[in-house]
């Protein structure tokens, strides 16, 4: 690997660690748990550098794993956008082998 794709690499490693930090502070998670699930995925699942793929599967788990144990009940759903979110974020949950 040259200086150049080292550097790219890199910089994707420390992109994946910053948006998962960013998930961790304040409400972020909350508003957004289904984006950060879904990027994690789409990385993990399509990178072809294995370390950036595991790492991403790694930081998806654990918010998936996060936004499952934050489900203790079935919240109210007030309409049908509101429950296709709420199914999306259970498949995303099993993509990284978190069931409810």
């Amino acid at each position: 690997m040259d200086a150049r794709q080292s550097a790219k690499r890199q910089a994707c490693m420390r992109g994946l660690r910053f948006i998962h930090q960013h998930s961790e502070e304040g409400e972020n998670f909350e508003d957004w748990d289904g984006d950060y699930l879904w990027c994690f995925y789409c990385i993990s699942a399509t990178s072809a550098d294995a370390e950036l793929s595991t790492l991403a599967r790694e930081l998806g788990t654990q918010c998936a794993r996060r936004w499952m144990e934050s489900q203790d009940e079935l919240p109210h759903l007030d309409d049908a956008e509101e429950v296709a979110y709420y199914v999306s974020l259970l498949h995303e949950a099993s993509l990284f082998g978190i069931e409810n």
